[in-house]
């Protein structure tokens, strides 16, 4: 059973990079993203440091959401689909090991990019750790809401804008409590508080969003 789970994760860790220019794409995504703010707001530095946490968060949640029509349709076209029905792995786990190979190949890379991106704003380097660490709660919560909304329109057209629909308010808690982690460490205040409420929504979704997500598979299949 390990073998196929490794075997799973590596398979959709390479779909989601099959080269090189892919993980350029999701990185220029994010990087040009956040520049189109400061160029519209001005170089204010007060201006863009009281914004930059919401400015980050909101680059990091729609370039999470840019690519998640790749969840499962490549799956659905080249069979691979139906012999993950098949094998010994439950579904539930399944759906895990693909929400973690999205999560190492769209959200690890903002997050790596996420303390240069800091430095565009003249965020203070001990802010750095809790947009780090804030940022991998959400991101991870981001690909386990975006999962979901893949799995429920499976197989429909034009499923990139029908997910984006349906998965957007569904990230307002998130894209909330990640803003207001962030603006807590400027203003010197405890962070705890917004971390703790990240961390609840994680464990929510990674207790939830596999068992929702393997039954709408298992609809989608008949």
């Amino acid at each position: 059973m390990t073998n196929s789970i490794i075997k799973i994760l590596l398979r959709d860790i390479k779909t989601y990079n099959r080269s090189f220019s892919d993980m350029i794409y999701i990185a220029g995504i994010y990087i040009i993203l956040v520049l189109v703010f400061p160029l519209s707001i001005g170089t204010s530095s007060e201006i863009l440091m009281s914004v930059s946490p919401a400015i980050l968060w909101v680059c990091a949640l729609f370039t999470s959401i840019s690519i998640l029509d790749k969840f499962f349709v490549s799956d659905l076209n080249d069979g691979w689909f139906d012999q993950l029905l098949l094998s010994k792995v439950p579904l539930e786990i399944v759906v895990l090991i693909k929400a973690l190979a999205h999560w190492i190949s769209v959200g690890l890379p903002l997050i790596l990019i996420s303390p240069i991106v800091c430095l565009f704003f003249s965020i203070s380097t001990k802010i750095i750790p809790v947009v780090i660490f804030s940022l991998t709660l959400g991101t991870m919560s981001l690909t386990l809401i975006g999962m979901m909304g893949a799995a429920l329109v499976l197989g429909a057209q034009k499923t990139n804008s029908i997910i984006i629909l349906l998965v957007l308010p569904l990230t307002l808690p998130i894209l909330i409590f990640g803003v207001a982690a962030i603006n807590a460490a400027m203003i010197e205040t405890s962070v705890k508080p917004h971390l703790y409420l990240l961390a609840m929504c994680l464990s929510f979704l990674l207790a939830f969003s596999p068992i929702a997500t393997a039954y709408a598979l298992r609809i989608a299949s008949e």
